[in-house]
């Protein structure tokens, strides 16, 4: 009797054990991605971006009606085989962070005066390079404020 005791208690704790691994490994809301790396949390398309780098409170100028991001030096800041350029698109996902913000008309950037600073993630839209040749940057923000 005593035998069947403990084999009953090594079966329910085996059995609980597996219940909660099994509870903790099926969430109905999984975590959204915190390193985004496949640029899943740039645009809800189905182009491919590949991460380059984080941007960390580079002043910059918002123009075309908010698509449009003008750095204050070229971007890729990392030594990379990319074009470095002074302009990059803003992610779908992430446009609704500059809705509310004052942009530039084009052409109307005082040189050297920078509106906001930012910080966020550098993507390479590798798609778009088989389309139109060129590699257009995006960039996802993380935060942006008035640069003072």
């Amino acid at each position: 009797m005593e035998i069947m005791t403990k084999y009953q208690l090594l079966r329910q704790f085996i059995v609980g054990v597996l219940w909660l691994v099994l509870g903790a490994g099926c969430q109905k809301h999984p975590p959204k991605p915190t390193s985004c790396d496949n640029g899943t949390c740039c645009n809800a398309d189905s182009y491919q971006y590949d991460y380059i780098e984080y941007i960390r409170d580079m002043p910059v100028n918002i123009s075309y009606g908010g698509g449009v991001m003008t750095f204050s030096k070229p971007v890729p800041t990392v030594s990379s085989w990319l074009i470095k350029v002074p302009s990059v698109t803003i992610c779908i996902l992430s446009s609704s962070k500059t809705e509310s913000l004052k942009t530039l008309d084009q052409g109307g950037n005082p040189k050297g005066v920078y509106q906001y600073k930012v910080s966020g993630k550098l993507f390479d839209n590798a798609s778009w390079q088989v389309i139109s040749g060129v590699r257009p940057l995006s960039i996802y923000i993380d935060n942006i404020e008035e640069n003072r």
